[in-house]
């Protein structure tokens, strides 16, 4: 097997005796080391200057800046029922970002960037105020409103089955530490997309954060009760193989033929009644064997053993149908 060592005397060989500044451990395969010397290579060939000369120029010309939560800047006394009073803090913030957005340079570890070409995004939930509440001045520099329909059942449904690692995978992944393999039907997956829409309606529109509520309210009983579960199919499982292993240990009932004579059966019974004995001797020890293998693999079988357990659209409409017919007990809860 060729070591990095000897491809690194090769690339510098052909580099003209350049020094690769890269430290490389004896262990490491060619097929592992390529990627490193690539890494090491592109950044000798790349000047820094131009990579920053370039970033800086993107980022004036291509840049977009996302602001989220605008909202939470809001001052909700401001122009509720004639009220003047301000917050201070939150209109000093809205003034701090005044100049970003009109377009001002701003001084960065790379350079000055200009933020006159950059394209501003805010988004925020407004429940408990409205975009007229922000500064005129902040309303005027964002000059584009768009309101967002708030997530169907249909939308729930995709984010709880499209993604890779969707909510869903990860309850199974976290149940499967304790021994469980969670699994959800269709049916149930559908109620609870369609129970985190009617939360969502009769309550605070909270969006898909709402869909952490309602797994957690569904998966409450298993979450926590998880280890008597398990405990209490290990000692089944347990019970079902000392059983079974007993049953297999019983010996069964000898069977003599008869004889004609007095004497000789006798004899035969008390032949028989012998090799009974060293019969029932043997396969005493012989079953002792076999259960002592017998209870260790049925111990390993049990720490490895997982309960299956599958929520059904039932389980979902039981938990969330009381919870949703009484709004103010559900906004507790939920």
């Amino acid at each position: 097997m060729r070591t990095v060592y000897q491809l690194h005397v090769f690339l510098m060989q052909l580099d003209d005796g350049a020094v690769l500044h890269l430290i490389i451990p004896p262990v490491l395969r060619v097929r592992e080391a390529r990627r490193l010397l690539l890494d090491a290579e592109v950044e000798r060939a790349l000047a820094s200057e131009r990579v920053t000369r370039e970033a800086l120029r993107a980022a004036q010309q291509d840049g977009i800046v996302f602001i989220d939560e605008i909202d939470k800047i809001v001052d909700t006394s401001r122009g509720a029922a004639g009220s003047t009073s301000s917050n201070v803090s939150s209109e000093g913030v809205q003034r701090d970002l005044l100049p970003i957005l009109e377009g001002s340079t701003v001084a960065t570890k790379y350079g000055n960037v200009s933020t006159d070409h950059v394209l501003f995004i805010a988004s925020g939930a407004f429940h408990s105020s409205k975009p007229g509440d922000m500064l005129a001045e902040l309303q005027g520099r964002l000059p584009v409103r768009v309101e967002l329909a708030g997530l169907t059942a249909d939308d729930f449904y995709r984010i709880l089955t499209e993604p890779q690692h969707n909510m869903l995978r990860q309850q199974a992944v976290l149940m499967a530490t304790e021994g469980i393999d969670l699994h959800f039907t269709d049916g149930a997956v559908r109620s609870i997309a369609k129970a985190a829409e009617d939360a969502n309606r009769l309550l605070d529109n909270i969006g898909a954060r709402r869909l952490h509520t309602v797994l957690e309210r569904v998966l409450a009983d298993v979450s926590f009760s998880a280890d008597k579960l398990v405990a209490e199919a290990k000692a089944s499982k347990a019970s079902s193989s000392s059983s079974s292993s007993s049953k297999d240990a019983a010996p069964g009932p000898a069977a003599s033929k008869p004889s004609g004579s007095k004497g000789t059966r006798k004899q035969k019974q008390q032949g028989a009644a012998a090799a009974a004995a060293a019969a029932g001797s043997g396969t005493a020890s012989g079953s002792g064997e076999s259960s002592s293998s017998s209870t260790s693999s049925s111990s390993e079988e049990a720490d490895k053993l997982t309960v299956r357990y599958e929520v059904t659209e039932d389980m979902v409409q039981a938990c969330m149908k009381e919870l949703l017919k009484h709004q103010d007990l559900s906004r507790y809860v939920l």
